[in-house]
Order: structure tokens, then sequence, then C-alpha cells
């Protein structure tokens, strides 16, 4: 039965009609972000499966064998507290309207040092074009963004890497996404593209000051009555490839909602923190079992 499981999960996420408990995970077009979608939708279906057990095994004869109910798995709690992972000194130091703040992640404080040091390229600043086929209605774009803003703490988010005793990341109790709207109706489509793509090529220079929220920016040029060109741009430091699609897919339920006269949807609370996240990994970096783990690999 659980073999059974396995093979579903893997067919949905690798869009592939039939797996056999000895097909590779790879071979059958797995790859790093899908691992963790196996993962996730395994644990909904009551199967525990670590990326250990999916990088070191490969296929689901194999996997089978260390795996343990999800019912079994202890839940690993960092802390919850705002401010929990800073000083009291640098506690003391923060005023205004921000809720909560810790450090940055490695990566995140790569990303930053990069943009620092290449200030005249467009490096990790992510641009997302999509001229999608919708009705336009800024009104209820505005309402949605700023409902994403209320719920995901890296959209109120900004960094500071001198003020405190360690690069700190500030968590602000209220931002407003800047929303632009262009309209391009009066022009032919030819002259619609010329347009856009000059804007894009000024929009790569527009550079973020990561020391001031929020660290990304929405613009819509109208194309018809119907159409219209959805752009986002952002600071990498705050959002990845993946969370880009889980971004534009709530945002979209979240406008979609309104515009059919329904109101702003109700959700269950966010089931992690970036808090947590940051709280995970200063505790892999402290920890000497960790570093063995890879010293031995």
């Amino acid at each position: 039965a659980v073999e059974e499981t396995l093979a579903q999960v893997w067919s949905e996420v690798l869009h592939v009609e039939q797996v056999g408990i000895d097909d590779n995970f790879f071979l059958l077009g797995g790859d790093s972000i899908r691992s963790v979608q196996v993962l996730s939708t395994a644990q909904e279906r009551g199967l525990n499966l670590t990326l250990q057990q999916l990088f070191k095994h490969q296929t689901i004869r194999n996997m089978v064998q260390e795996m343990t109910p999800a019912e079994e798995v202890v839940a690993v709690t960092p802390p919850e507290e705002p401010f929990s992972l800073i000083s009291e000194e640098d506690r003391v130091q923060i005023s205004g309207d921000v809720e909560d703040a810790y450090p940055l992640t490695m990566v995140q404080v790569g990303m930053l040092f990069h943009s620092e040091f290449n200030p005249d390229t467009a490096i990790y600043h992510s641009i997302n074009s999509f001229h999608l086929k919708a009705r336009f209605r800024l009104e209820a774009l505005r309402e949605a963004l700023d409902y994403m803003a209320a719920r995901h703490t890296l959209l109120r988010t900004s960094f500071d890497l001198a003020n405190f005793s360690e690069p700190l990341q500030l968590v602000h109790s209220s931002v407003q996404v800047p929303l632009q709207e262009h309209d391009l109706r009066h022009l032919s489509h030819a002259e619609q593209e010329m347009v856009i793509k000059e804007w894009l090529e000024a929009e790569k220079v527009r550079h973020f000051d990561w020391r001031v929220p929020p660290l990304m920016r929405v613009d819509v040029h109208r194309r018809t009555d119907e159409t219209f060109q959805f752009t986002f741009t952002a600071h990498h430091a705050i959002i990845d490839g993946w969370s880009d699609g889980l971004f534009l897919t709530e945002l979209f339920n979240v406008y979609t909602s309104l515009l059919n006269g329904e109101g702003l949807p109700t959700q269950p609370p966010l089931v992690a923190t970036f808090r947590q996240y940051v709280a995970l990994e200063r505790e892999a970096l402290e920890s000497e079992e960790c570093r063995q783990f890879w010293l031995d690999k």
C-alpha cells in the first residue's frame, strides 16, 4: 500500500502516467524542486519521507524500507517569539514600526553582498512579466496586494547590514507594495510590444534600496479591455523561483475572489515562518553533528 501511494505521488508530481517501484526518481525527471513537492504530498497522505531518503535510495522499492508513519515524526519547533533570535542590545535599538527582527540567512547575505559589489548589473534583481487574458480592476489588485503583504512577512522585510551587532532583517508592521498602471490600449500591438520591451530594459536598472521595504513592486500595462501585461519586480533575497509560483497563485486567487464579489478569502494561518527557517539554519551552523556530516561527505 505504501509503494502504491508513493507511486501515485511520483506520478502526480512528475506528470508521468505510470511509475514502477524500481524506476529512478531523477531519471523520471525529478529534481530538487520536485523533491520538495514529493515530500509535502506524501506527508499529506500519511507518509513520512525525508530528502535524505529520496536522494539516497531514488527508487520506491528501496525507499519504503526506511520510512516511518507521519504521526511518528517529532516536530521541530524553533522559537516563535518576535525578536527571539537577536541580542537584547540589538533589540533596544529597534524602534518604529518594526514588529520582528532576526539575522539573515547565509544565502541572503551572499545575495546582498553581490548586489552591492556589482551595482551596475541586474544581478539578483528579479523581473517576472506575463501577458494575461483577464479582467483588470486596479482597486481589486491593490486590495489583493495589501492582503498578501499583511500575510507574508518577507513582503514587509528590509535589511540592515551595518547598524547592529550582526546583519539583521527587519519585519515592518505594515507596507504597501507599489502598484502602477500604464494604459497602452490606444497603441497597436507592435507599438505595445516596443513600449513594454523598452520599459523592461529600464526596469532592470531601477534597483531597490534594501533598507526600505518592500523589496517588490508591481506594474500593469493595459493592452486591451480583456488583456494586460502583469510584471512584478523583486529582490531575490525575499523571494525565489519556487516562491514566485506560490506568490502568483495566491495573489490571483485573492484577486479573482474580489473580482467575483466574494470578498477576501478565509485562509488558515501559515504553518511556518521565515523566522523558523533562520532559527533552524543557525542551529545547523552551530551543530557539531551537522559539521561532521559534511566533513564525512
